[in-house]
């Protein structure tokens, strides 16, 4: 009878873990959850502001945006969607003049599959190919000054762009430049890249790229520039409908230790580890990071 049981249950579980995702219309009127207390014998410091909803990239009714194999490379669009809804409706202050399709007459609620249909318009995203760094980062200031909002802040932080008339710095991301921006309190995303490693060849070749926000850190000082632990939503993963508690992943971004003979991707020294981000054949390695922080004009309501 246990063995009948343990099998109905995990014939339920897949079930569950199977079905296609589907973004609900999220009501802002429903409170993130407070920040969660770290132990500060573990970490020397701990910041999260994650709210509690989730956009999956591979709703069905999204479906007119992907690829002609079913495909969704809607993971930028998807990962912004996410950090302008909490901007508008969950920082402090909410940017509430933002203009974002799928709002409701009375904006207390948002529907977030329109959202991502205009943004995957703005920010150029391919269906074959998703969205490249640079249009990604114009795709947020266009929504930004569209809305009154001047840049601020915002920036491409990409070793593989540059760009005198925007605001880019061409270098490889530090953990410091997420540790800044996340105390700031200003989500980003980051965009790591799928490679390969032939063991043959001894190396590492690209496959394909992922974006992810990320809404809060763990950290302690002695890991200094090797690692951190980051509180992100993969736009991959299916969290469910419920929002009694913040919605997340925590993944381990690591300092690559370069081991003789191998050659690794360039301009890319870190990897994520964790949840959606193992294997050891396959691996995400880090590249770019678009910090979104805007600024109010006098006179622009918040």
């Amino acid at each position: 009878m246990k063995l009948l049981i343990l099998l109905a249950l995990t014939f339920l579980h897949a079930a569950h873990s199977q079905a296609a995702p589907t973004n609900s219309v999220i009501d802002l009127s429903i409170p993130a959850p407070q920040e969660p207390l770290t132990d500060s014998a573990v970490f020397d410091e701990s910041v999260v502001f994650s709210p509690n909803f989730a956009i999956n990239q591979n709703d069905p009714q999204l479906s007119d945006l992907f690829d002609s194999n079913g495909k969704s490379n809607l993971c930028f669009p998807t990962s912004l969607a996410e950090t302008l809804i909490y901007l508008y409706g969950y920082h402090t202050p909410p940017l509430s003049s933002l203009l974002l399709s799928g709002l409701s007459t009375d904006q207390k609620s948002i529907d977030p599959n329109i959202l991502v249909h205009q943004l995957s318009s703005i920010c150029k995203t391919s269906p074959s190919n998703g969205t490249f760094g640079i249009d990604g980062l114009k795709c947020a200031l266009s929504i930004l000054s569209q809305s009154g909002y001047s840049a601020g802040k915002t920036t491409l932080i990409s070793p593989f762009n540059q760009d005198s008339t925007l605001p880019i710095q061409t270098r490889p991301v530090t953990i410091g430049d997420i540790r800044e921006a996340i105390k700031s309190g200003d989500p980003v995303l980051l965009e790591a890249a799928w490679f390969s490693f032939d063991p043959k060849t001894k190396q590492w070749t690209r496959a394909n790229g992922h974006y992810i926000s990320v809404f809060g850190y763990d950290y302690n000082n002695s890991w200094g520039e090797n690692q951190i632990q980051l509180k992100i939503i993969n736009p991959e993963t299916n969290y469910g409908s419920s929002r009694q508690n913040a919605l997340w992943d925590t993944v381990t971004l690591v300092r690559v230790s370069p081991q003789p003979g191998i050659s690794y991707p360039s301009n890319r020294p870190f990897i994520l580890t964790g949840s959606g981000f193992g294997g050891a054949s396959k691996r995400g390695f880090l590249g770019m990071m678009l910090r979104v922080s805007p600024s109010t004009p006098s006179g622009l309501t918040q």
